[in-house]
């Protein structure tokens, strides 16, 4: 096939022979999904200016064949999140995908402390916490006395990709989704380290039977 209007990428980037798994999982992705995502990344990938096959074979490259670098991308493709950024310039592989994507939700300004304290009590715990126990063990510190649950809840959504929610006797209970993730937030705990003292309020409002020593995960 042609493409009327070819997106280069980098020469490092290599195709193996035949369609791999991942051409395959996007391709049903794009067949089969719901909630007219379908139509909208099919949009998208016109607006790039590319077929089809080679938006397939393009990502897949990109994704260095990870299915969790595609778990994350395709929908947030589908949802208009990446409306700005062309497939050319698209990250490669599941570490850049998370490094661009903690800069791109901004995550080093300090209007984002709420969500980085969200995300880290995820990250380090026993048992996933509901929207209240978050709500709690944030709003009990000085610095953010009339956080909302409602507050939590549209963060846990602005990651839902990253997370996994569980009903647990009519509770939703929150915990990340996958490890990789877990080991990202690890590793970026030293770019919070600023916010280290407020870090220790928060785990004073947590359970540590429940969550652990989050201490010594962040450096404190």
């Amino acid at each position: 096939y042609s493409n009327p209007c070819p997106v280069s990428f980098s020469p490092v980037l290599v195709a193996p022979p035949g369609k791999n798994d991942t051409q395959e999982y996007i391709q049903r992705y794009i067949e089969t999904n719901k909630n007219n995502h379908r139509d909208t990344i099919r949009a998208w990938i016109k607006n790039q200016g590319v077929l089809e096959l080679d938006f397939i074979e393009i990502l897949s490259l990109k994704s260095d064949s990870n299915f969790m670098y595609l778990h994350h991308a395709l929908p947030a493709i589908a949802k208009g999140q990446y409306d700005d950024l062309s497939l050319n310039d698209f990250p490669i592989g599941l570490k850049d995908y998370y490094d661009r994507h903690w800069k791109r939700m901004n995550m080093q300004d300090k209007s984002k402390e709420i969500e980085i304290f969200v995300l880290f009590i995820l990250l380090k715990n026993n048992e996933s916490p509901t929207v209240k126990i978050i709500t709690n063990a944030i709003k009990g510190t000085a610095n953010f006395p009339e956080l909302e649950e409602l507050d939590i809840k549209r963060i846990l959504e602005s990651w839902v990709e990253f997370l996994t929610k569980k009903m647990i006797q009519g509770e939703a209970r929150y915990s990340i989704y996958h490890a990789s993730f877990a080991d990202f937030l690890t590793k970026t705990k030293d770019e919070v380290a600023e916010n280290r003292k407020i870090f220790k309020s928060v785990i004073q409002g947590i359970s540590k039977s429940t969550y652990g020593n989050m201490d010594e995960l962040i450096g404190l």
